[in-house]
């Protein structure tokens, strides 16, 4: 099934917090039009906001020392903050979006596109390098000590998929001369705790957008 991308972070938001996996966001101090949004854990504050006029966010972080007060929901970027993802104007090549922090790590959605050309960004605070960055083919499911990701391979299916029915039923009746591409995904594990990322055996196909 085919989701805007809005759903689609939405879905893997809330997923999280219900199951009580993520940091929970708390509402800041307005910057224009904008409110940020802060991630309070306890070695990092995350900070994100909505861009005006470009599509992304901007994001940055803040380390904080051990037993000193969380404080507020702060815009301003000091010197010793560190940006992951800043509004650049018409020079901004990104288009991530925060769907949740599990420290260290910030889980970001990227794209504009409707599923399942989405893409999948995990940044680590304490190296300040992304670790991962995958075209998947469905909504991210985070877990208590793992994401699980299904990573487009770029390959058509070498043999019958093994969601074959459920491929038939997005297609429906078959129509002469608009067969959809079909692409194949491969489950792949994000461990938190390792900052390693895992190939299985499992794959399925999916109806390319």
């Amino acid at each position: 099934m085919t989701r805007s991308p809005d759903e689609a972070r939405t879905i893997t938001a809330l997923l999280a917090l219900a199951a009580g996996l993520m940091i929970l966001p708390t509402a800041g101090s307005a910057a224009g039009e904008y409110k940020a949004t802060c991630y309070d854990g306890e070695a990092f504050q995350v900070v994100a906001r909505d861009r005006y006029g470009v599509v992304g966010m901007d994001i940055a972080y803040r380390p904080r020392k051990p037993g000193t007060d969380r404080g507020g929901c702060d815009w301003s970027i000091g010197r010793h903050d560190v940006w992951v993802s800043e509004n650049r104007g018409d020079r901004s090549e990104d288009a991530n979006y925060v769907v949740g922090v599990k420290e260290p790590f910030i889980l970001m959605d990227v794209g504009t596109a409707p599923a399942p050309d989405r893409g999948f960004v995990i940044y680590d605070m304490r190296s300040r390098k992304i670790v991962l960055t995958a075209g998947v083919s469905q909504d991210v499911a985070i877990e208590a000590d793992r994401a699980v990701l299904w990573i487009r391979s770029g390959k058509p299916p070498a043999r019958t998929c093994s969601n074959q029915k459920e491929i038939d039923r997005e297609i429906g009746a078959p129509r002469a001369g608009s067969a959809p591409a079909i692409g194949v995904a491969v489950k792949h594990t994000f461990d938190f705790r390792r900052g390693s990322l895992v190939k299985t055996e499992e794959a399925k196909c999916y109806v390319e957008s």
